[in-house]
């Protein structure tokens, strides 16, 4: 679908709505020209219209704005952050997991119907390391050789999180998140 709009864009203008990020993440991964907006409605029926980019990226920076914002009560920012965090590495685990399987020759219903199948961080970190969903046993150890112990203890924090005071720095977390992408997307295909 993708590369048939790309095809038309070439002598005509295509604008597409959507709430799926599967157009956008094929825009990316297959490096195709384009530009992807995200109109949201503010209170008040107000529109607000940005650049839309990586998920990941807008998930981490949703995560930051929230850990420096002094309004916000702890306690709610304690129980958020994490789960913003965690949308920000399933995205990127998303991103490789289409990338490779696509480029392999993988069709995009047997690709999609993987990504949906895994239910956790870390059978989606397992499904984007080791190319299989059921190696969640060996991510950590992978985290800790590969990364260090730091980011093991991150995602366990992103994983539990949300359903208990993490007692973590959130604005720490968001960083250790971001490098975790960060190093996740170097070191794999």
């Amino acid at each position: 679908m993708a590369w048939v709009l790309a095809e038309v864009a070439e002598t005509r203008q295509v604008i597409v709505f959507t709430h799926d990020d599967r157009l956008p993440a094929a825009m990316r991964y297959l490096d195709l020209p384009g530009r992807v907006i995200q109109v949201t409605r503010q209170t008040e029926s107000v529109i607000d219209i940005q650049s839309a980019g990586d998920p990941s990226a807008q998930y981490l920076g949703d995560a930051g704005k929230l850990a420096v914002n002094t309004s916000v009560p702890k306690v709610v920012a304690a129980r958020v952050i994490p789960g913003l965090c965690r949308s920000g590495i399933e995205s990127a685990c998303h991103d490789i997991v289409r990338s490779r399987r696509l480029s392999r020759g993988d069709s995009h219903q047997s690709v999609e119907a993987a990504i949906e199948e895994v239910t956790t961080v870390v059978t989606c970190l397992a499904l984007a390391i080791f190319d299989d969903s059921t190696k969640g046993g060996d991510v950590y150890g992978w985290l800790n050789s590969q990364i260090g112990a730091w980011a093991t203890n991150a995602v366990k924090t992103c994983n539990t999180g949300a359903h208990a005071d993490a007692g973590v720095d959130m604005g720490e977390l968001v960083g250790a998140v971001r490098k975790i992408v960060e190093k996740v997307r170097e070191k794999l295909p």
